[in-house]
């Protein structure tokens, strides 16, 4: 069942954003991500968050005019790296200096209440990077530090100076369970592989090549298979390279061909 977020601050609160009720999507996943420790991607270039942040609002005033946004906020002042010897992250020291702090609008903002409550809100354009100089409005963090999204519910008060008591018209709420941790590469073979299993994406990848990627199962990899299913999953999901580009490129292709031929003969070979 999705959790059902409250903002209750009465009294200073317009009429507006006092009975507006939030719930997570897809809270079961994200859950899963949380137990296992969630790990974002974060490029030069931009790289979209999964699972997508997704919510259901309610108590809404349907002929009213909001705007959705988010930020990210780090979870402490502290700095982690991976050990991979007992698969938890340490603290490695004090936190870096922190990011240009910037919000993500949502694309169809302004809009109705009613507008906003007939179906999902969706954030499946914001994207995560770790460029301190982006100038595409992606939201900037740092590598291995920890953040928390936050949803704000913004409502477009038509009055007259309506900016002097600005914080009437507005309300946050935040989801523990879709906390995570910014990285460059996957540090947690497991998020990978949970990954690969709920992304329709990176299932279609697999169907594709399930022939040529011998994997013990989604849960359990052998010594061997888990290097090279690595490597795999970073050329085709961390580099972001296409199916059908990777193909037509004959150095991706005879790469491609390499790896499946190294997987088979590791495989079939008795340990």
């Amino acid at each position: 069942m999705a959790k059902l977020w409250v903002q209750f601050s009465a009294g200073t609160k317009a009429p507006q954003v006092i009975g507006v009720r939030v719930q997570l999507e897809m809270q079961t996943l994200w859950q899963q991500f949380d137990q296992l420790g969630t790990e974002m991607i974060v490029t030069k270039a931009g790289r979209r968050m999964f699972p997508t942040f997704q919510v259901r609002i309610s108590g809404m005033d349907p002929s009213a005019e909001y705007v959705l946004l988010m930020d990210f906020i780090p979870v402490d002042d502290k700095r982690y790296r991976y050990a991979f010897h007992s698969s938890s992250w340490l603290v490695a020291g004090r936190a870096d200096v922190a990011a240009p702090s910037r919000m993500h609008f949502h694309p169809d903002s302004p809009a109705r209440g009613a507008q906003w409550m007939k179906q999902t809100v969706s954030f499946d354009t914001l994207k995560l990077t770790n460029n301190l100089l982006d100038d595409n409005g992606h939201m900037i963090l740092n590598s291995m530090h920890r953040y928390q999204p936050r949803f704000h519910v913004v409502y477009a008060d038509p009055a007259p100076n309506s900016d002097l008591n600005a914080y009437r018209n507005f309300c946050s709420f935040s989801f523990p369970e879709t906390r995570f941790m910014a990285v460059t590469a996957y540090q947690n073979h497991r998020i990978t592989q949970l990954k690969i299993a709920s992304n329709p994406f990176a299932k279609a990848v697999l169907f594709i090549y399930w022939p040529f990627i011998p994997m013990c199962s989604f849960c359990d990899f052998c010594q061997y298979c888990i290097t090279l299913h690595m490597l795999f999953i970073y050329y085709i999901h961390i580099l972001n390279i296409h199916i059908a580009c990777a193909f037509t490129c004959s150095i991706s292709t005879v790469t491609l061909l390499v790896l499946y031929i190294c997987i088979f003969v590791i495989k079939t070979t008795p340990l």
